[in-house]
């Protein structure tokens, strides 16, 4: 809803809007308070003054009442007066439940709630989907000891419990890090030194690889029960101590089910 960001001559009593509305609640068609209530937010973004008799009026002819019907009832019926009081009060004093969900129409609802958050993850998390991950060298200048210029082969294992369709797998790299085996200047030699006696089953082939700047991404189209291995090659271009997010994967189309494994700082010197 746009809103117009113009400086209003003074502010706004909200209570006469409200008395409108709690008394088309009480004595108009069910509904018609609702409809009420949205006209006038819509007065309010548009930068008017929603407590002028006139905007009121406005507001519950478009709503379909009749303005004087509200006008007379908020003003002369006392249990007008005493819901206005109990809805404040109510508003004051939330109930504990952080949700409120209203349903429209005759049918039987039904509805799906998901919340995220970022987070740091402590432990690994498996719905569904598992992930873990391993680092071994291919090429190390100090052994033991990582380096600018290394080459590490990153294995990730991912256990599916089910049938999925459309996975896709995240695995940071470290800052100023390149994914090897685009083809770039050797780089695809390398890449596959660590596969010259193991070369990855065609049902576990990724359908798409993405190597950005700043994570390894694999998607499947579909994968079945199992388990697997997916690995990949990073030459290490800076020096620092590197913190990541986790690693993740999920079902792209089903975000409930997803796996988790959370990374360790990374050490490079020069």
């Amino acid at each position: 809803m746009p809103i117009d960001s113009r400086l209003r001559p003074r502010m706004i009593a909200t209570v006469h809007a409200c008395r409108a509305v709690v008394a088309a609640r009480l004595h108009a068609q069910p509904g018609r308070d609702r409809a009420l209530l949205r006209r006038l937010r819509i007065h309010a973004m548009a930068g008017e003054l929603i407590d002028e008799p006139g905007v009121i009026a406005r507001a519950a002819r478009e709503a379909g009442m009749e303005p004087m019907m509200v006008f007379r009832t908020a003003a002369n019926d006392p249990a007008v007066e005493v819901t206005l009081r109990e809805d404040a009060a109510a508003a004051r004093a939330p109930s504990a439940a952080a949700l409120a969900l209203d349903h429209k129409g005759t049918g039987a609802p039904w509805a799906t709630v998901q919340v995220k958050a970022a987070t740091r993850a402590e432990q690994a998390i498996a719905h569904g989907l598992a992930i873990s991950k391993t680092v071994a060298p291919v090429e190390q200048r100090v052994p033991g000891r990582w380096s600018e210029g290394d080459i590490m082969r990153v294995t990730l294992h991912i256990v599916s419990h089910g049938d999925n369709g459309w996975l896709a797998i995240d695995d940071p790299v470290p800052s100023g890090a390149t994914i090897l085996g685009k083809g770039l200047g050797g780089e695809s030699i390398a890449a596959q030194l660590a596969d010259r006696d193991k070369r990855t089953p065609w049902m576990a082939r990724p359908t798409y690889v993405e190597r950005g700047n700043d994570s390894y991404r694999a998607y499947y189209a579909r994968i079945g029960a199992g388990e697997w291995d997916l690995s990949y090659t990073v030459r290490l271009n800076n020096a620092g101590t590197f913190r990541f997010p986790a690693t993740r994967v999920e079902a792209m189309y089903a975000p409930e089910i997803f796996g988790e494994a959370p990374n360790v700082p990374l050490d490079v010197t020069q």
